[in-house]
């Protein structure tokens, strides 16, 4: 976390001096910055992940990706997904999520 944060620097450093010159033109309404960051353990929190997932070619030729993470806004969908290409060296594109229907997704633990 403390690499993203860094790389972040720049991005803040802009942001906050707008606020400023914002801030200094205008009395009525006021503009902050803000940065957060967390740890998002996808079924245990803090504890081995007990989640798998299923990977299989359909017949149209695109990669379906089952897994049993329900996505709540966090991008669980988007980072499976992503972890998935990156790790068989194939894009985006040529994947088909199943996710969250525990008739066809391996077991996520807290969050399926």
């Amino acid at each position: 976390i403390g690499e993203c944060l860094e790389q972040l620097q720049p991005h803040w450093a802009c942001a906050l001096a707008d606020a400023e010159a914002f801030n200094a033109a205008n009395t009525a309404s006021k503009r902050g910055v803000g940065v957060a960051s967390c740890w998002y353990g996808c079924g245990n929190t803090s504890l081995p992940n007990p989640s798998t997932i299923k990977v299989g070619i359909s017949a149209s030729g695109d990669v379906v990706l089952h897994q049993g993470a329900v996505d709540i806004g966090q991008g669980s969908n988007t980072v499976i997904t992503q972890i998935c290409a990156d790790a068989l060296g194939l894009p985006l594109e040529k994947f088909r999520l199943k996710s969250a229907d525990t008739a066809i997704t391996p077991d996520a633990g807290k969050t399926s």
